[in-house]
């Protein structure tokens, strides 16, 4: 029986060594499945110092394992971005907790709908999105051109305690 992982969720800078790790290891593996033009990593750091986003790194035992953001991309649509966990610790709750703590900030921060992308190639982050409540839409933004490209949006129940 596996053991039962140890993980802590925490925000971190964008730009932090064991960020920097976890999104050097998310370009790897996505060169090796799409070619330059339909992989959408880009994210501006100077989102990250002026509160319109949320970057999240997952520990198990202490070693980044994963990560993820949201950007705010107007008053109440935030972008779901850099979703990423490592092989090893895939299918073990990591990516779900990570997304679940996305959500709770967009919610408490006002932002009412959630968008994301991800590549057809993964049918891993298809099922978890699906399985989270997000339901496929067309593509938008950058995306729009994109043939390997499927888009997802939810919609988030309002955080009790309102915008912040």
């Amino acid at each position: 029986m596996p053991r039962k992982l140890n993980v802590s969720i925490g925000p971190e800078p964008f730009e932090s060594e064991d960020a920097r790790g976890l999104l050097l290891a998310q370009e790897a593996e996505l060169a090796g499945v799409y070619p330059p033009g339909e992989r959408f990593l880009t994210v501006d750091p100077a989102v990250f110092e002026e509160a319109r986003a949320r970057f999240l790194v997952a520990r198990a035992d202490g070693r980044a394992v994963g990560c993820g953001a949201v950007i705010r991309r107007d008053e109440h649509t935030g972008e779901v971005k850099r979703m990423y966990v490592a092989p090893a610790f895939r299918r073990q709750g990591v990516a779900s907790a990570i997304l679940g703590q996305l959500e709770a900030w967009a919610a408490q921060t006002g932002l009412r709908r959630l968008v994301l992308e991800t590549g057809e190639r993964h049918a891993g982050p298809v099922d978890l999105y699906r399985g989270a409540g997000y339901v496929a839409i067309p593509r938008f933004g950058e995306y729009l051109t994109s043939q390997s490209s499927r888009c997802f949006e939810k919609t988030l129940v309002p955080n009790a305690e309102g915008a912040r």
